[in-house]
């Protein structure tokens, strides 16, 4: 009985002992299970918090784009209205250019006429002016004739005038060089009535000064005639 117990907790020692393992086998593996599942946990966090942070930005990038789209709706609105008012005036141009064309085609066709009719003028005109230059240089020629015959006498008559010419410059010559004579002693006896006048004023105004200053003032005035004759002795020289 006494080895059946000992057998029976032998054996129930050794179940609780591989119990006991596979417990905390189990449990360890529960724990590493749970670490994985915590982990596991984080990262899904993290990642719904990137996706709400992307989430974020994406509205901010829509709301974004929202405002650029209505920019450009306004902006192809705006280029719609100048296209159609473009094609308006383009419409209306190619009117007036047609029109233009049609209008100097009309005048082309009259000018073209008008222009023949002047260069129909023109050459009668040019044929009366040919016949008047004609006339003209027959004209010039015989009056070249008559004024070379004039010129001739002309020349004759100015070789008359220059023998003339030269008799009268030498006889007034002469007559200058005289009158030149003439003038320089006219100049001396102004001179000396000058001097002659200046010393009957000092004598008059000047009677009660001293005989010696009146010597000397005489004195000086022969000096100036002396010498104003002597000036126009050297520019008769």
């Amino acid at each position: 009985m006494i080895d059946q117990w000992r057998n029976f907790k032998e054996e129930a020692n050794q179940k609780y002992e591989q119990y006991s393992k596979r417990i905390n086998q189990a449990e360890m593996k529960n724990q590493e299970n749970n670490r994985e599942l915590i982990s596991e946990c984080e990262k899904q966090r993290e990642e719904t918090e990137a996706m709400r942070n992307e989430r974020q930005n994406s509205k901010i990038e829509m709301h974004k784009l929202q405002v650029k789209l209505d920019g450009y709706m306004r902006d192809y609105e705006r280029y719609f209205s100048e296209n159609k008012r473009l094609r308006e005036l383009v419409n209306t141009i190619r009117d007036e250019k047609d029109t233009a064309i049609s209008e100097l085609n009309r005048l082309k066709v009259i000018y073209h006429d008008r222009v023949n009719e002047l260069n129909d003028e023109c050459n009668i005109k040019i044929a009366q002016l040919e016949n008047q230059l004609l006339e003209q240089k027959e004209k010039h020629r015989h009056s070249e004739e008559g004024a070379y015959e004039v010129m001739v006498q002309q020349e004759k008559i100015t070789d008359k005038w220059k023998g003339e010419h030269a008799k009268t410059v030498g006889y007034f010559e002469k007559t200058l060089k005289h009158l030149e004579v003439e003038n320089r002693m006219l100049k001396d006896k102004v001179i000396q009535l000058k001097a002659s006048v200046s010393v009957m004023r000092e004598e008059k105004h000047g009677s009660r000064a001293a005989p010696g200053h009146d010597d000397k003032g005489r004195e000086r005035t022969r000096s100036k005639e002396r010498d104003s004759r002597s000036k126009d002795r050297s520019k008769t020289k």
